[in-house]
């Protein structure tokens, strides 16, 4: 099963670096910058486990900023222990290399992606615009961040605080999200890619 799913402005704080650290890679140094790794204070990853989907999904990720936008291709697996989550450079060059497993994170990351990546809290956002709201909840149990949940958007609070804003314009499944971090010009458009579709 492959599918891909188009995002127009996604940006949360993991997602901003890794958006830097790809146009970085891309060739755009320029534009990258560092910023804070996840603290104690974030909340934990849910179960990988619970991943919505089967199979595999391939993902056409446009990154857009105020000067330009550059393409990304992203594999997403389920597997029998875990998700796996490859990313490749619009050349080719494998960018960074996840797998996530209820034992952990085992990670593979190139050298110049490597120093803007919190790769936890990349896994933590894809997971608030795609785990179901059940898998979510229990991961907020106790902690300082909680999330509105409805059939067309899902805001991610800390305190009063927006943190992320995941909008899904034919709603949750569909074949389009729009992420966005409030105060962030970035954006990330998602494609989803029909089985057999070259990117």
């Amino acid at each position: 099963m492959t599918q891909l799913v188009r995002t127009r402005a996604f940006a949360a704080p993991a997602l901003t670096l890794l958006l830097a650290a790809c146009v970085a890679a891309a060739g755009c140094a320029t534009l990258a910058r560092s910023g804070a790794r996840s603290g104690p204070g974030d909340w934990p990853l849910p179960d990988p486990l619970r991943a919505p989907f089967v199979g595999q999904i391939e993902q056409d990720v446009e990154l857009g900023l105020p000067g330009g936008s550059t393409h990304l291709l992203a594999v997403l697996e389920k597997k029998k222990d875990g998700v796996l989550l490859v990313g490749f450079s619009p050349l080719g060059q494998r960018l960074l290399w996840l797998y996530w497993t209820r034992a952990g994170v085992k990670a593979d990351i190139a050298p110049g992606v490597a120093p803007y990546l919190d790769q936890n809290g990349l896994l933590r956002e894809l997971a608030f615009a795609l785990w179901p709201e059940t898998a979510l909840q229990d991961a907020f149990k106790g902690g300082a961040y909680r999330a509105d949940f409805g059939a067309h958007r899902r805001v991610l609070w800390r305190g009063a605080a927006e943190r992320l804003v995941v909008d899904y314009p034919a709603g949750i499944g569909g074949s389009m999200l729009e992420l966005r971090l409030p105060g962030e010009g970035a954006g990330i458009t998602i494609r989803t890619l029909p089985a057999g579709t070259e990117p």
